[in-house]
């Protein structure tokens, strides 16, 4: 997670400036449009010299010698974390969303099917939505053994007798001591849990003395759960041909297949955990490499576990460039509505 004490103000101000110019026009931002459509009160040079260190420090990138500046995954991590608020949508919107709930019925197929639909055409971005079962078994053993210095094996064992292996790949060479570290801390954190209860796993995403890289852990906990949950529902694939970023045609194909796939979804959608918070995932943060250029915006909505209420996750999959404001506001209200209508069934 990056955070701004590495930054001083300056930074922080013509980082954040190249990012919404970015995010608005999608070209190579320059020093000139730094300073006059943001108004920062310094000269072109001394934008110039900010903008060259922060490249060294990975958060911008240059395409040519005399182009100007693109963020980098980093540059949108930083961006994300320094957002505030986030706005309701426009009220055209706003009154739209209301009156495809309102005489909604509360049956949890037509919520999560109508969810996905009004979130897609809501920030024309493929919308996805996951319905969660509440009613699994828990772990009682979990074994890892190692494959080579990219990949493992996770085996384990459930209280309803079932057994499943899965392989996890790394784009990081792992040792041998990570391998037994990691074996020891998932029999630890897993053992007893309910095969959906990722928290003790995710936790370990955010320390400095976790046992593997971060997306492998995030790969394990998608993995280990995927098989756990109900259907899910896609809606708006066709809208990632707007993009520029996706023309390329390998780069669409790996996109388009992981959205045809029911399991890949339910990966992605599960590595949001159980925060009720809107989170958003980038590029490598992602358990799918699929997805290393693009963002998820998503948000859980309905009962937590342990309660047996409907409840569900409901995520826009679309470039690193979004505006993250305004997406992250149409998936929080729209989840609170789906949030309301399955209450009704409760």
């Amino acid at each position: 997670m990056t955070t701004t004490e590495e930054l001083t103000p300056r930074q922080q101000q013509v980082l954040s400036a190249i990012v919404r110019e970015y995010v608005a026009t999608g070209q190579p931002v320059a020093s000139k449009a730094v300073q006059e459509k943001h108004r920062l009160p310094v000269s072109t040079a001394t934008i110039r010299n900010e903008m060259a260190q922060l490249t060294d420090q990975g958060y911008l990138s240059q395409p040519h010698t005399s182009a100007g500046r693109l963020p980098e995954e980093k540059a949108y991590r930083f961006h994300i974390n320094t957002l505030t608020s986030a706005p309701l949508p426009p009220m055209p919107q706003v009154g739209w969303v209301r009156s495809q709930y309102r005489h909604m019925r509360p049956d949890v197929d037509t919520v999560m099917r109508t969810t996905t639909r009004i979130l897609a055409q809501l920030t024309q971005r493929p919308a996805l939505t996951m319905e969660h079962t509440h009613s699994q078994p828990h772990f009682t053993e979990v074994h890892t053994t190692p494959i080579s210095a990219r990949a493992i094996r996770i085996s384990y064992e459930c209280s309803d007798g079932s057994s499943q292996e899965v392989v996890i790949k790394s784009s990081q060479p792992m040792t041998a001591q990570q391998i037994r570290r990691l074996d020891q801390v998932l029999d630890e954190r897993l053992r007893g849990t309910k095969v959906t209860e990722t928290g003790p796993l995710l936790t370990l995403c955010e320390r400095d003395d976790a046992p593997v890289p971060v997306s492998v852990l995030r790969s394990i906990a998608a993995s280990l759960t995927s098989g756990w949950h109900s259907r899910v529902y896609v809606e708006g694939t066709a809208y990632i041909l707007n993009y520029p970023e996706f023309q390329k045609q390998e780069r669409l194909r790996g996109i388009i297949q992981t959205l045809n796939e029911e399991a890949a979804v339910q990966r992605l959608l599960h590595a949001i955990g159980q925060t009720s918070q809107v989170t958003v995932l980038i590029g490598s943060e992602h358990a799918d490499p699929a997805l290393a250029d693009c963002s998820l915006v998503a948000k859980r909505f309905g009962s937590p576990p342990p309660d047996d209420n409907p409840s569900g996750t409901v995520g826009v999959l679309g470039p690193m460039r979004m505006p993250y404001g305004q997406i992250m506001s149409a998936v929080a209200y729209v989840a609170d509505h789906a949030d309301q209508v399955l209450s009704q069934q409760a």
